[in-house]
């Protein structure tokens, strides 16, 4: 006989995402970390090389990332049973973004795993240019965040620069003008 699943709490899973949404528009990075199971996993928008694999990774990252974000909104939220989307604007550098956040939740209304999307690709650029050096400093890597911050800050500036210089230049409206 085949093991039933467990049944998701979809009132637990509701109030976790309530206070997921209130942990990161506040930037409580331990807030959001709380609400994951202790072997979550973080699919990172901005690498595939690896994912955060722990609430306490999880948290790191999240306290470095928050630190760098501003004005930071729920703008859309959505899903049923196990699964659900929240999309928050947000400001990073110069730069506003949106990040999708796709998460799958444990029946126990705690999340297992979030995969993050970041709109534009000027916004998501400046996220590494600014974070991965932190989370390097932070554990004693000085070396690797002045590699880190050398390698990524170049892509970031580009991708800023050309987003509002020659990107509005392609808008179909302006070439109907």
């Amino acid at each position: 006989m085949a093991d039933t699943p467990t049944p998701i709490d979809e009132d637990a899973v509701d109030a976790a995402l309530d206070r997921l949404i209130a942990a990161v528009e506040a930037g409580d990075a331990p807030g959001y970390a709380a609400r994951m199971v202790d072997d979550a996993v973080f699919h990172s928008a901005s690498t595939d090389a690896f994912e955060y694999r722990s609430r306490a990774d999880i948290e790191e990252m999240a306290t470095a990332t928050f630190a760098q974000f501003r004005d930071v909104r729920c703008i859309a939220r959505t899903g049923t049973g196990d699964t659900r989307l929240a999309v928050f604007a947000f400001s990073v550098g110069d730069v506003r973004g949106q990040d999708a956040q796709l998460l799958r939740f444990a029946p126990d209304g705690r999340i297992r795993e979030v995969s993050a999307f970041v709109r534009p690709l000027a916004a998501l650029a400046q996220i590494p240019a600014r974070v991965a050096p932190s989370i390097a400093r932070r554990s004693g890597r000085r070396g690797l965040a002045r590699m880190l911050a050398l390698s990524s800050r170049p892509i970031a500036a580009m991708l800023r620069s050309g987003d509002a210089s020659m990107s509005p230049r392609l808008d179909p409206a302006r070439q109907r003008s």
